[in-house]
């Protein structure tokens, strides 16, 4: 296989450099302007395979696209060529209606594009034939994606995965901005979705509005569930965008049926529910949830709220979850393993050895027997979600236990009895609170850990201090040379002010 160079270039189009409002009214004006373009290709994409016939009409010239293929051209010919006789081979009768000399310029576009060979066999194989593209728009699309974050990767799997290559750039931008805006999410986190669900590209934005709507409607999503609905996004689950409302409702009617949400719970937990609705409800929830209680002792009442939250525990399988739960037994012991999992069922969705590994780290933490480090993690069984074994997730972890232990003045082995239940709070929440103690309170002494882990207006209520005071200073405090060298751990926490 050639090899080939990565495509770093700005988007050619004139278009892009506007603002997005008007960038998105200029495209639209602009597709218009060329008769519907990519109506007709998504025509020919049912009748003939998303292809036009053998005319060139519309196609750009291959001498204004710059070439990201890092191939000669003689290279660059014969790829084309080995790749436009396995798609005639994939589609056989599909593609009859296009030239060879029609076809094989289609793949050298792609090559020139910045898609590589691998990626181009990977859509023929997947498409049946084809990549089905409209030669007139997919440059400018593939410009527009670039500009909003999408990687290589992500550009190969809506080259396999969707149509958006067949219409215009300005249909694929309004999908891409009603996205960001009715999900309030990034440039970047639009990308990751559509990468993982090319099929959005392929929709109309007036259909995924009208389908959002009645989604709003019939469930009423509040606002921690929209939080958690675009999260579902992100994650390439957009069934509750694109399954008929019909189908929908049955499966979220069957979800609360086996999760114990009554209608007026249903509004907070639709946010969750949704990621489980392409799931085949009776073959595949309704026996994970029988094995995932035996497995844990767990109520199943009990068990369906724990674990509604943690959908991967549907997609393991079932040996898998079986290896993790014996896994968590020989590093934790049989009784303190099945208290875990009353607590916590979703420690289920950790890596395998996690538990092992990360006793062997909170022994490295707090210089501490084996047996007191797992004491600490049975305690604290949030830790058993940490990757402790991760530089970064260590360094946090550490200038949090030398954090309270500087505040209370304790060795390591005391520390690990009063603040390893703080392990998981973060310094720039926490951290404050105690600094606006100590100067509120000079000649008392601290109160325990636990005091500072409430939100900011029950501490300052606890305690009697100014809620409005607390904030500025707060702020002053994160912005200090004290501040940023105590959070520089926290990573991205570390400028919010939480």
């Amino acid at each position: 296989m050639l090899a080939r160079a990565q495509c770093t270039a700005a988007p050619p189009a004139a278009a892009l450099s506007r603002p997005p409002l008007r960038r998105l009214q200029a495209l639209r004006r602009y597709a218009r302007a060329h008769g519907g373009l990519a109506v007709r290709a998504a025509a020919a994409a049912g009748s003939g395979g998303g292809v036009s016939s053998g005319s060139s009409s519309g196609s750009p010239d291959p001498s204004s696209v710059q070439d990201c293929s890092g191939l000669s051209e003689a290279q660059l010919q014969a790829v084309a060529e080995q790749l436009m006789s396995q798609s005639r081979e994939a589609s056989q009768s599909k593609t009859a209606r296009l030239s060879d000399d029609t076809l094989q310029r289609r793949m050298a576009l792609l090559l020139q594009l910045g898609f590589s060979q691998a990626a181009i066999e990977a859509a023929i194989r997947k498409t049946g034939g084809g990549p089905y593209i409209a030669e007139q728009h997919i440059s400018e699309i593939v410009a527009l994606l670039r500009q909003w974050g999408f990687s290589q990767k992500q550009l190969n799997s809506v080259l396999a995965g969707s149509s958006a290559f067949t219409r215009s750039a300005a249909d694929v931008e309004g999908v891409l901005a009603w996205l960001q805006q009715e999900f309030r999410l990034q440039h970047g986190e639009v990308a990751r979705a559509c990468g993982r669900m090319p099929s959005l590209l392929a929709q109309k934005q007036e259909t995924l509005q009208a389908n959002w709507r009645a989604f709003e409607a019939e469930f009423q999503p509040t606002s921690s569930a929209i939080a958690a609905l675009a999260a579902v996004l992100q994650k390439g689950h957009a069934g509750f965008l694109l399954l008929k409302s019909e189908t929908l409702k049955a499966k979220v009617c069957q979800l609360q049926q086996l999760f114990f949400v009554d209608d007026r719970s249903l509004p907070k937990r639709i946010g969750h529910m949704a990621e489980i609705c392409g799931f085949d409800i009776p073959g595949t929830i309704q026996p994970r949830l029988a094995f995932l209680q035996a497995l844990t002792g767990v109520p199943d009442k009990k068990l369906a709220s724990r674990i509604l939250s943690c959908p991967a525990l549907f997609r393991t399988s079932e040996e898998l979850l079986q290896r993790k739960r014996n896994a968590l037994v020989a590093a934790m012991g049989e009784q303190a393993a099945q208290d875990i999992l009353l607590m916590r069922p979703d420690v289920l969705a950790a890596v395998e050895e996690r538990a092992a590994l990360n006793i062997t780290a909170l022994q490295q933490l707090f210089g501490v027997a084996r047996e007191s480090a797992a004491g600490i993690l049975c305690a604290n069984t949030r830790l058993l979600k940490y990757n402790m074994q991760d530089s970064t997730t260590a360094s946090k972890l550490c200038s949090r236990v030398a954090f309270w232990q500087q505040v209370y003045s304790l060795s390591a082995d005391a520390a690990a009895v009063r603040c390893s239940v703080m392990l998981h709070q973060s310094l720039c929440t926490v951290a404050p609170r105690v600094a606006f103690y100590q100067q509120q309170r000079p000649d008392q002494p601290l109160p325990p850990c636990r005091a500072f882990t409430s939100g900011n207006e029950a501490f300052c209520e606890q305690f009697k201090l100014n809620p409005l005071e607390f904030a500025a200073f707060k702020a002053r405090w994160l912005a200090s040379e004290e501040g940023r060298a105590l959070c520089q751990h926290e990573g991205k926490q570390s400028e919010r002010q939480r």
